[in-house]
């Protein structure tokens, strides 16, 4: 029976830390350069548009890359594109409509308090690209506060938000 009860507690905390290391995963990004890495891993070996990121980007993804605010402005967005009343046209991690991403590099990000400024460089379609992501820390990680690609007007600001 001690033997029943000890095997039945094992069971029960390995339970536990599998629920807990589960939960981690869940969790938002650690760091801001993991934030923006796991964005471009949407694009890595595929060759069709990545299905969390593209402008299909649904409510789970978008909650889970975005604080709550761009969050909600980018799927209010998606929303009003079945009318064709949308404002976002373009990929803005790409900075184009079509992905076929190679040469990512990823710098340090630069913290400013409770943001950081990520620079990553890539080729779309052989075309340099520039994207700057300023991040925001939030309790339990960071996310994207706002993109921009090649110069072009930030994310925030094409959806109508005050920086």
């Amino acid at each position: 029976m001690a033997a029943l009860m000890r095997l039945l507690l094992f069971v029960f905390a390995t339970g536990i830390i599998s629920f807990e290391v589960s939960t981690a995963v869940q969790a938002q990004f650690a760091t801001p350069e993991a934030a923006v890495q796991a964005v471009y891993a949407q694009y890595q070996g595929s060759s069709k548009r990545p299905n969390l990121l593209s402008l299909r980007l649904d409510s789970a993804a978008a909650n889970h890359f975005f604080e709550p605010e761009l969050a909600r402005a980018w799927l209010k967005d998606l929303a009003s594109a079945s009318n064709g009343d949308n404002v976002i046209d373009v990929d803005p991690f790409i900075g184009a409509q079509d992905a076929n991403v190679s040469k990512l590099s990823i710098e340090r990000s630069k913290m400013m308090g409770e943001y950081a400024v990520v620079q990553a460089n890539l080729r779309n379609f052989s075309k340099p690209t520039h994207v700057t992501y300023r991040l925001k820390r939030a309790p339990d990680g960071w996310r994207i506060y706002d993109v921009t690609s090649n110069q072009a007007q930030g994310l925030r600001r094409m959806l109508g938000l005050r920086d």
